[in-house]
């Protein structure tokens, strides 16, 4: 069996070590996902290109001190 995001399997689990929340999804994506949804529910304007930004520079120890918010795009008609 192998997780449908981040592809790990029994043999190369994720570290921690993980299991399986669902059939095809381990308990470390699937705890990822449900804080994602959570937080796309309760903030004032979800940037999810933003978070991922966010969390690559404290990752890489280098966490942004005031990135500008997405411009709005028009919309199309």
């Amino acid at each position: 069996m192998r997780c449908r995001v981040c592809g790990c399997t029994e043999e190369n689990a994720c570290n921690p070590p993980c299991g399986w929340a669902f059939a095809n999804l381990c308990t470390n994506c699937s705890s990822v996902a449900s804080a994602i949804a959570e937080w796309m529910d309760s903030a004032v304007r979800a940037n999810f290109t933003g978070l991922i930004r966010e969390a690559r520079a404290i990752f890489a120890d280098e966490a942004l001190i005031a990135s500008p918010p997405p411009k709005r795009r028009k919309a199309k008609r």
